[in-house]
């Protein structure tokens, strides 16, 4: 049998000329073909989970004549659940203007080898709303609260409630049937979904077929008891109650680097003032936006694998190094690109909301750092009286 690869591991086989090899994994969603709009040619996208690590995850696509005889075999294993194998598939760094969140820098392509594993079904394990993270694959019980048919775009929005007391909006995605879907008040198991995160937390239901009857008769039980003695007002209030990830700027630096780490990240907006302020510049390839030095006469390549050439050309990018500090505590922070471009040291000490992507360091376990991925200076200041003043307390 071929050597199994990580999806993790992928990146080392871009342009690789290695053929006893293949992946294993779990679709997370399969598009049917669709056509260029020049009419010359088709092409579908999919995702892939990896089998043994739910966290790693890759997209990919298909191109031409390949979706006729790949997209059945797709849907095959999409319906049932199947593990799929790739034998030796193409590795390429993605194009960033189609790179999907989430997913990492390379994708895969490839016109045959695909094999559904129909005796290895996916499993996922079954958690209450109150403790999803974006990145998970789950499965949930719940009692759905509302719901919406968009019979133009074929989608069925819903709210499911839990007796954790919170809600999450879920998304179904090709639902032809409306007839099969469940009603406000229905027991449901949602199962093997992808947890996403946007504004809020939310679930992606790739197939109308994945909302089953909650097929667990103690937890059906629990669920009916709690959901018959809430009364409407309750009822209303729940469906505010979204697991938001961003906790709308209630969170804070400590509370982060405590929290749970996904794929060892961590995301929350909180509010503080950057310091420390330092620009600086290095380069990056034009496709992958990754960090490239130049490597002998005029050939670039990755900075952290030199053996591999850009795909693009070196191109010059900004930088600002700095520290953020809130009422808890500080931490260093790096800031890229568009937002570093419209940053600048004026901003230093005023107090905003900022979203940050904190990490745990590789070689500095215990200690963390973090990527600012939005920010926004709209502030009352007036109503932010008690929080300036421990700021103060805590700048003294």
């Amino acid at each position: 049998m071929a050597k199994v690869v990580s999806i993790s591991s992928l990146e080392n086989y871009v342009k690789t000329e290695e053929k006893d090899w293949c992946v294993e994994g779990y679709l997370l969603y399969a598009q049917e073909p669709k056509e260029f709009k020049s009419g010359n040619g088709q092409f579908l996208r999919f995702g892939l989970m990896d089998a043994k690590d739910q966290n790693e995850r890759i997209s990919g696509v298909i191109w031409n004549d390949a979706c006729d005889g790949i997209y059945p075999l797709l849907k095959e294993a999409s319906d049932n659940e199947c593990m799929i194998r790739i034998t030796s598939p193409n590795v390429k760094y993605s194009n960033p203007n189609f790179k999907k969140k989430g997913f990492p820098d390379v994708e895969i392509t490839f016109e045959d080898g695909l094999e559904v594993v129909h005796d290895n079904v996916r499993s996922s394990d079954v958690v209450t709303i109150d403790t999803l993270v974006p990145g998970m694959n789950v499965s949930i019980h719940g009692i759905v609260l509302s719901g919406n048919h968009n019979s133009k775009y074929n989608t069925f929005r819903f709210t499911v409630v839990d007796d954790s007391n919170h809600s999450v909006n879920c998304t179904c995605w090709k639902v032809f049937d409306s007839d099969s879907l469940p009603s406000v008040g229905d027991l449901v198991t949602l199962r093997n979904v992808s947890v996403e995160s946007f504004s809020v937390i939310s679930l992606s239901v790739p197939i109308s077929t994945r909302i089953i009857e909650l097929d667990d008769s103690k937890r059906e039980q629990e669920l009916r008891g709690w959901y018959e003695n809430i009364d409407n007002h309750t009822l209303i209030s729940l469906s505010q109650m979204n697991v938001d990830y961003r906790i709308s700027g209630r969170t804070s630096i400590r509370s982060l680097c405590s929290s749970k780490f996904i794929n060892n990240k961590a995301y929350g907006v909180i509010k503080g003032i950057i310091t420390e302020f330092k620009e600086s510049y290095y380069m990056a390839c034009s496709d992958t936006r990754k960090k490239c030095i130049e490597f002998g006469d005029g050939n670039w390549v990755y900075e952290k694998n030199n053996d591999i050439s850009i795909s693009g050309r070196p191109v010059k990018q900004k930088m600002i190094q700095c520290t953020i500090m809130d009422a808890t505590q500080s931490i260093s922070c790096i800031i890229f690109n568009s937002l570093a471009r419209i940053m600048n040291p004026c901003m230093e000490h005023n107090m905003m909301f900022m979203k940050l992507c904190v990490r745990e360091l590789e070689d500095e376990p215990g200690q963390f750092s973090a990527i600012l991925n939005d920010f926004c200076t709209k502030i009352d200041c007036k109503k932010e009286m008690a929080y300036w003043e421990s700021m103060e307390k805590l700048l003294s």
